[in-house]
């Protein structure tokens, strides 16, 4: 309950307050204190479209659903991200689509000779909040496949597909007018696997889980 009330106090204060506050002012007042002055931009720019080039680098982990069946793995990688988005007053909406590469950390010896290196493409839509300065997303994952660098135990190259509770929360920050750091949050758990055989629905000891940790850097037009 402390916890709780200490959240309400926070969003108070650097939420409601600063951005009530900066509706009080016209666009390009300057007399505005942090954080109110995150928000005065807000009102601006409404009704445009946005393109968004980001690189970035990540670092997290695999492993089956089951969370035992394939233990954990580390993981790290980069890849790149392209997004176009519409802005709505605070409200942006969009779509983007990323390419990345797993890179598997943890030696195969170390988790029962396991190695599920490889290579994410994923088609998101996205909604959030746009302050001009920063913005917050929440990203859900429509369309994602999962190329193994290797093939397994029998020959197969094998791949993985339809994403279930997949999401990512995006904190992204403007450093200039056309130029951001963003910080990411993904999970992302595949239920469907491609195989010589044809497709076939995974079981819970077979299904990959993603979940990592990013840091990119973007264009913004």
């Amino acid at each position: 309950m402390r916890i709780f009330k200490i959240v309400i106090v926070v969003f108070h204060l650097f939420i409601i307050r600063p951005s009530t506050e900066a509706k009080r002012f016209s666009v390009g007042n300057s007399s505005l204190n942090f954080p109110a002055n995150l928000f005065v931009l807000g009102a601006r720019r409404s009704g445009e479209f946005k393109l968004l080039l980001d690189v970035k680098t990540f670092y997290g982990s695999a492993m089956s659903k089951d969370g035992s069946s394939i233990p954990s793995i580390s993981m790290n990688g980069f890849g790149g991200e392209v997004g176009l988005g519409y802005r709505l007053s605070l409200l942006t909406l969009g779509g983007s689509y990323s390419y990345l590469k797993w890179k598997q950390f943890t030696d195969p010896v170390e988790v029962e000779n396991f190695n599920v290196q490889g290579t994410m493409s994923t088609v998101s839509i996205y909604a959030g909040l746009d302050f001009v300065y920063w913005s917050l997303l929440y990203k859900y994952h429509y369309m994602s496949d999962y190329t193994f660098d290797f093939a397994s135990s029998s020959g197969q190259n094998n791949s993985y597909n339809s994403p279930e509770s997949s999401y990512s929360i995006v904190i992204n920050y403007k450093l200039s007018l056309n130029t951001s750091i963003n910080f990411e949050y993904m999970t992302m758990t595949y239920s469907k696997g491609e195989t010589g055989s044809g497709e076939q629905v995974l079981s819970d000891s077979e299904a990959l889980k993603f979940n990592s940790y990013f840091i990119g850097y973007g264009l913004n037009f």
